[in-house]
């Protein structure tokens, strides 16, 4: 009962960095936050036309580090992609 209650404690606090670095990147992602379970959809718009584009699917159960640095790897993909979209490429969480 200790590793499910450890691994619910970490996928909410997991949720808590998604939902901030959604907000971060609001002008390139779009989602619906999870009524329940550990994944979600992720969509990621094309800022000239603000039309969907890529989509990805995070699940957010595991190890917080690694979640984290998961994150980190969005926020330079979408700085990499937009550089100019002014909110990616943030560092940290």
């Amino acid at each position: 009962m200790r590793l499910v209650g450890r691994r619910a404690a970490e996928a909410r606090r997991n949720l808590a960095h998604l939902t901030e670095r959604v907000a971060r990147h609001s002008g390139l992602v779009d989602w619906t936050p999870p009524a329940g379970g550990l994944c979600c959809l992720l969509g990621i718009r094309e800022p000239a036309t603000a039309q969907n584009g890529t989509a990805a699917r995070p699940g957010f159960g595991g190890p917080e580090a690694d979640f984290r640095a998961g994150l980190e790897h969005l926020s330079q993909f979408l700085g990499q992609r937009w550089p100019s979209s002014g909110r990616a490429g943030d560092q940290g969480v």
